[in-house]
């Protein structure tokens, strides 16, 4: 029974298989499509977003490192592709790049951190939807910890009201704890 099953199910896979690779799909262009769709394509607004008093120089690097911590660690802050929209109009999110190298050299972590990472561990997601990033700074926390403190602030671009939070990172750039 099993060897006249294993052919049947092969000639099935190279057959269903086979058909797939063979499909072609026609991709057009925008200007090969006639009348007002490529017009209103062409035409589509750029959107001239705000950005926020206070901003840290984007692009710029800062080192901290603690006697008490095996690592080094490199925050620079960028901006995101997002941006948030508001009934006073739209304001650029921001990103912060964060890079915990060893001692010796070798790299622990590297990743990007947003105001989407709060999602998990904050209060609502209202505020965290209407507010933009402003600022990541490390918070050194003078001990052996195995965890990587960060502080996050976020504004309300409408009240400009203003969220600190703390942000508890391990070695794996994992978010463990938000206070």
């Amino acid at each position: 029974m099993k060897i006249t099953v294993i052919p049947v199910l092969l000639t099935c896979l190279f057959f269903g298989c086979t058909n797939t690779e063979n499909a072609t799909e026609t991709i057009k262009s925008p200007t090969d499509v006639p009348g007002e769709i490529a017009t209103i394509a062409a035409a589509a607004p750029t959107s001239d977003c705000k950005t926020l008093a206070g901003m840290p120089e984007l692009g710029t690097d800062k080192v901290y490192q603690e006697s008490a911590k095996p690592v080094r660690i490199t925050l620079t802050m960028n901006q995101d592709t997002s941006n948030t929209t508001t009934p006073k109009g739209c304001y650029h999110n921001y990103v912060a790049t964060i890079e915990t190298v060893k001692k010796s050299g070798s790299k622990l972590f590297a990743r990007t951190f947003s105001k989407d990472d709060l999602r998990y561990f904050g209060p609502s997601d209202e505020t965290l939807g209407q507010s933009v990033l402003q600022n990541v700074t490390y918070k050194p926390s003078f001990n052996g910890q195995k965890y990587v403190t960060l502080t996050a602030r976020l504004e309300e671009p409408i009240s400009g009201k203003r969220t600190d939070y703390l942000v508890y990172m391990n070695y794996f750039g994992e978010v463990v704890k938000v206070k």
